[in-house]
């Protein structure tokens, strides 16, 4: 199933927006009226994605995830 196949389906199932991992960054699409690439979440206003996809790593997860929350950790410090 193709990317635009996948929000087809989110938005058909009512999901409002999606983050997806595509061509190593993340995208985040607006999914209530029309699909569009957006740069701030309705839901996480605050959290910055370009942060965020430097410990996205799809072979390591789990200690991409903690070095995330470490970073958050350092930045509210």
């Amino acid at each position: 199933m193709g990317g635009g196949d996948k929000l087809e389906m989110y938005q058909g199932l009512g999901v409002p927006e999606v983050l997806i991992w595509q061509d190593d960054r993340l995208q985040l699409f607006d999914l209530r009226e029309r699909m569009e690439v957006v740069t701030r979440s309705q839901f996480f206003s605050d959290l910055d994605f370009e942060i965020l996809a430097q410990f996205v790593q799809p072979q390591d997860q789990p200690q991409a995830v903690k070095d995330f929350l470490q970073e958050l950790h350092a930045l509210n410090s």
